[in-house]
């Protein structure tokens, strides 16, 4: 919070981390995003991404090593939950997991940001809460974003048409086979 001191996010009002309590700024109207149809809710969650990548201080922890640790545990997860999936999605998410180890900017990210954390505000349009700092390529919410809303996408080509909307808002300039996929 302190980090983005009001730059697209809630504002910090005081702290006591002797007791993990927050006083923050109420926003007003503060209807979430996640309220918004899919192709609006996609593009501002898009400029929300962008508008929180700053330079952040070189000590916060990249989200590579994130996706680095977690992806080592799709296959056993998988296996645990019944393999609901064919083992080709599986594949494909782990390559993923592993490109997006690899991290071509550094900027700041929040490693927890979706559509019920983004509110309409009237000091900026909206503004984020609960915010998770990290550094890396902004890409890594993607998929977090597109998964809170991925049962009000009727289709594949739905999924892939929110996922381009979501890409232009956030000025993202990806590489094809990051673009084009094929869902389950």
């Amino acid at each position: 919070m302190r980090f983005w001191d009001g730059r697209g996010t809630v504002q910090l009002v005081d702290l006591a981390p002797d007791v993990a309590a927050m006083l923050l700024k109420r926003i007003v109207p503060g209807t979430p995003a996640s309220l918004l149809p899919v192709d609006e809710c996609m593009q501002v969650m898009g400029r929300m991404m962008r508008r929180l990548g700053a330079l952040p201080p070189r000590d916060v922890p990249p989200t590579a090593d994130l996706a680095a640790t977690r992806w080592m545990t799709f296959e056993s997860d998988w296996i645990r939950l019944g393999r609901p999936f064919p083992v080709s999605v599986l594949r494909a998410a782990e390559r993923a997991a592993i490109a997006v180890s690899v991290v071509r900017e550094d900027l700041a990210v929040d490693g927890d940001l979706h559509p019920g954390q983004v509110l309409r505000a009237s000091r900026e349009p909206w503004l984020a809460v609960d915010l998770m700092l990290y550094r890396g390529d902004i890409e890594y919410n993607l998929a977090r974003i597109l998964v809170d809303r991925i049962d009000d996408m009727p289709s594949d080509a739905a999924v892939d048409g929110h996922f381009l909307v979501l890409v232009r808002a956030a000025d993202l300039d990806l590489l094809p086979p990051l673009v084009h996929h094929t869902w389950l």
